[in-house]
């Protein structure tokens, strides 16, 4: 509720006040004769009734200038002040109004005041103003619980607070749907602003309305209540999502470790999590089944859950979660996935995902061998053996695997079944026709944990490589622009140029980096003849990150385009790594190399490639 505020308009103005003044002028010397006195006028501007009333008041007078102002309340006496304002409070016994105040809420009172001149005149009509208890009453909001309208269980908390502005809230009187029942509580002081709140635990289905008013140290009350209309649904339950790496139906690798993860939501519907609201499982089925004593087994709060690579053998398994509400209603979710036991034997697998609409453009590619070079590979198209005819002669339906290149299978993702017989994958990407998503749907991230190498080109890097790969690169990503070369920076690798026929303005990505600081050369940042390119190596500053290529059109920072994760080598300071590299087998090797890579040159693209495949991951 807003204060009442008594503005009255100015009955003389300015100009007219100098108006006045010229003609009485003129009229003394016309007939020797002084104007007769214009007597002041006043007006209230304020008045703010409660347990300390304040007045606010002004006066005006056309002919002079207003001296002093006389006041009362009801048929009291007249007391006289220079004031514009006045303050009375009830409990002041100096105060000629110390018992000043209202015996009820609706009692009336009259407060006057009139304006005395330089003239010695009195206004004739006193301003007045009538107020009561009741004229400025508290306001209450609705700060936490159902929106309007929204659908909740049974279990709703409500929480709200008031204010008042000629006093303060004392207390809170609510009611559920029948406003002839009132319940009143004090309200409570948070961070200086009195709140109240009310849990409904066992509300019936269907629909309801809330109401609550403030009521001040008066003893006035919010004459237009806060309300919220809302529905009820029985058996609603809490909203459990699963966040987790792995899907349900999905794939991993044995011996990878994993951490399973969710989310909860109750506040949708108002409901509440107990103490202990949630049990989770890996192959254990305890507990899981909807009946009553099963909602006792092992209840913990938690949000995640590790699994060590120990306990993932190959074969079938099963996570379980579930959880519950004060009112035992519960939710659950299982993921079954398959481990395959990682046994590299076949070498290397090309997946293509890039679409045939591409034609000569990617085909050529192919046909030049240039994603793998002179190694024997095999073949899997994402698009399906339906798309492989049409990628111009590649002999992709051979029928041995004798054959340098060989048509696996497609269609689809590939799968723990499939990645599990080769150490090295090319990964032919683009983001154009779904085979972005199938890259995500293929368990790349565990394939690399579990030793598997992969090369991954791809003119939308960062889409590819989000979460764990990127941290896996130890990249940080930059804007993208279209460049006409990007030279190598890592000895024996080759430039990365347009092929001429169709990409000779340049290769566009959006897979800039960054790699932070370098151990090898504070220039990288500099102009490009300041680099002792490319006579050593540039490692990031853990040493297992190294760069290849870079975009040299703005050194304001170093955009890289080719990036090597080697998690499993030491380097030491301006130290290049040895050839082919051996030892117990840990987190495979990942290489990112950014740009429409159909349109690289084919010689220089089949040359690195090759020498990646050969002197970075060993391959035969």
């Amino acid at each position: 509720m807003k204060t009442k505020r008594f503005l009255f308009p100015l009955k003389a103005g300015l100009g007219i006040l100098v108006v006045s003044f010229v003609f009485w002028r003129c009229e003394v010397e016309t007939t020797g004769e002084p104007r007769p006195n214009t007597l002041p006028e006043t007006y209230i501007s304020e008045i703010s009734p409660g347990v300390a009333t304040r007045v606010s008041w002004y006066g005006t007078d056309s002919d002079g200038r207003v001296e002093s102002f006389e006041y009362r309340w009801d048929e009291g006496s007249w007391i006289a002040t220079a004031s514009l304002d006045e303050t009375f409070p009830v409990d002041d016994p100096a105060s000629p109004y110390a018992d000043f105040g209202f015996a009820d809420l609706e009692e009336q009172r009259t407060f006057y005041v009139r304006a005395i001149d330089d003239r010695g005149g009195t206004d004739p009509y006193p301003a007045s103003a009538t107020v009561s208890a009741n004229t400025v009453k508290p306001e209450t909001q609705i700060i936490e619980g159902p929106q309007f309208g929204e659908t909740y269980g049974p279990d709703v908390r409500f929480k709200w607070s008031g204010v008042d502005k000629d006093g303060s809230v004392v207390g809170f009187e609510y009611a559920m749907d029948d406003v002839t029942d009132w319940t009143y509580v004090a309200a409570v002081d948070e961070a200086g602003t009195p709140v109240g709140e009310r849990s409904f635990l066992d509300l019936a289905a269907g629909a309801h309305i809330f109401y609550v008013r403030s009521v001040d140290d008066m003893g006035a009350m919010d004459q237009t209540p806060a309300q919220t209309p809302f529905n009820v649904v029985a058996g609603q339950k809490p909203l459990l999502v699963s966040t987790s790496p792995i899907v349900d139906g999905g794939g991993w690798f044995a011996a990878v470790g994993v951490t399973f993860s969710w989310t909860i939501n109750v506040e949708y519907y108002g409901g509440q999590l107990p103490e202990g609201y949630a049990t989770y499982a890996f192959d254990d089925s305890t507990g899981y089944s909807d009946d009553a004593a099963s909602l006792q087994y092992s209840w913990r709060p938690a949000l995640s859950f590790d699994i060590e690579g120990s306990d993932i053998a190959p074969g079938d398994h099963t996570f379980y979660v579930k959880v519950r509400d004060t009112q035992g209603t519960v939710s659950k979710f299982s993921i079954g996935f398959g481990a395959a036991g990682f046994n590299p034997t076949k070498g290397i697998l090309v997946v293509n995902g890039v679409s045939p609409a591409y034609g000569p453009e990617i085909t050529e590619m192919y046909d030049s061998s240039a994603y793998w070079g002179t190694t024997d590979v095999d073949f899997w198209d994402l698009f399906g053996s339906s798309s492989s005819p049409s990628i111009s002669t590649m002999p992709v339906q051979t029928a041995s695997a004798d054959d340098p290149f060989y048509y696996v299978g497609g269609g689809g993702p590939t799968t723990p079944d499939v990645l599990k017989d080769y150490s090295s994958v090319v990964w032919v990407g683009n983001a154009y026709l779904g085979d972005l998503e199938l890259w995500l749907l293929s368990p790349i991230y565990p394939y690399l944990l579990a030793g598997g190498n992969i090369i991954l080109t791809s003119r939308y890097g960062e889409d590819f490589c989000i979460g764990p790969l990127t941290d896996y690169l130890e990249i940080s990503w930059r804007s993208a622009e279209t460049a006409t070369v990007y030279p190598h920076i890592a000895p024996g690798l080759k430039d990365l140029t347009p092929f001429s026929s169709y990409r000779s303005g340049g290769i566009s990505a959006t897979g800039y980096f960054s790699m932070g600081s370098y151990t090898n050369n504070d220039a990288l940042s500099h102009y490009h003849e300041d680099l002792p390119f490319p006579e050593d190596w540039y490692h990031n500053s853990s040493g297992t990150s190294t760069l290849l290529f870079y975009n040299d059109t703005d050194w304001s920072y170093v955009r890289g385009m080719g990036a090597w994760a080697h998690p499993n080598l030491e380097l030491g300071d301006n130290e290049a790594p040895t050839f082919p590299v051996t030892g117990d087998a840990k987190k495979g090797n990942f290489v990112f190399i950014s740009g429409r890579n159909y349109g690289f040159n084919r010689q220089n693209s089949a040359f690195n490639f090759d020498y990646i495949l050969t002197n970075f991951f060993g391959e035969p």
